[in-house]
């Protein structure tokens, strides 16, 4: 079973000490890891999502675009879902700064 295998890597790897260059290969790795249509896995820790971001924060001001508040915790969120619209991933039309509490209360509900 597919639970069991993972249990038992997971007890062969417990106690391993890894050198730092192998770590760091191994996030690279991680990092490079296609999960869909070649799309990184951690695609939020990209130099281009990076630089997207950097743009919505300037078009913002680096302020909350309904509170304008800049002295709390600030996100870009995406407008339109990049799962069903990836070519506007990096799009900075296709995002907005908005807190961190604004952001939870948007996708719990």
């Amino acid at each position: 079973m597919p639970c069991c295998a993972k249990q038992q890597r997971k007890k062969k790897l417990q106690n391993r000490c890894f050198s730092s260059k192998t770590i760091q290969k191994m996030q690279n790795s991680a990092l490079y890891r296609p999960l869909r249509n070649g799309k990184p896995r951690k695609w939020r820790k990209t130099q281009q999502y990076k630089n997207w971001r950097n743009l919505v924060f300037q078009m913002y001001s680096n302020q909350c675009a309904i509170t304008a508040q800049s002295n709390t915790k600030l996100v870009a969120h995406h407008l339109m879902d990049v799962k069903s619209n990836e070519k506007f991933c990096f799009v900075p039309a296709n995002g907005i700064v908005i807190t961190a509490q604004l952001h939870k209360s948007f996708h719990d509900h």
